[in-house]
């Protein structure tokens, strides 16, 4: 995985300073379970940097191409990923005294007074994610006796009667009373 890491001095010293950062986080990929989204442009970003008097914010965009498998046919289905990026970087542990903070919501900034945006970056792309992936919305899928692409080609196995299938004895019942 990829790191992009900042250090604040000079440009973020004082509360109230600011600064703009683009570029590409050179990312191949994301796994996100089982599944895998290529990245073949890796993840350009523009984060603007702002001081906050006790941390850094961290806001900006990303704008990636992403390629993964369709959820029904399973060839490649691309999507753009034109997510916000979020942070927020805190000088000292707040610890208990952060009562409208939860422990997931900051990061430290480390002793050498760098922060690490790649996180940040991934998690803007991860969010814009969908949860089924599809190559196009009418895709028709894989049949699931044979595996056809029924994108691509038919089969006949809607015509053939399934005896395996446990809907199967359904098939002599009389449902017309």
């Amino acid at each position: 995985m990829a790191s992009l890491r900042y250090h604040l001095a000079p440009a973020l010293q004082n509360a109230g300073d600011f600064i703009s950062l683009d570029g590409v986080l050179p990312e191949d990929s994301l796994k996100m379970g089982h599944l895998v989204y290529d990245l073949p442009e890796g993840i350009p970003y523009h984060i603007d940097l702002s001081h906050a008097g006790d941390g850094i914010v961290a806001s900006g965009t990303v704008c990636a191409p992403v390629i993964g498998a369709c959820a029904r046919c399973l060839e490649p289905a691309r999507f753009q990923a034109d997510g916000d990026i979020e942070g927020y970087f805190v000088f000292d542990d707040p610890g208990e005294d952060a009562e409208d903070l939860a422990p997931d919501e900051f990061d430290l900034v480390d002793a050498e007074g760098e922060i690490e945006l790649a996180d940040c970056i991934r998690a803007a792309v991860v969010f814009e994610i969908p949860t089924v992936l599809l190559c196009d919305e009418d895709c028709k899928g894989l049949c699931p006796h044979c595996g056809t692409n029924l994108n691509i080609s038919t089969c006949d196995c809607a015509d053939r009667p399934d005896d395996d299938s446990p809907f199967a004895a359904l098939k002599g019942l009389d449902f017309s009373s």
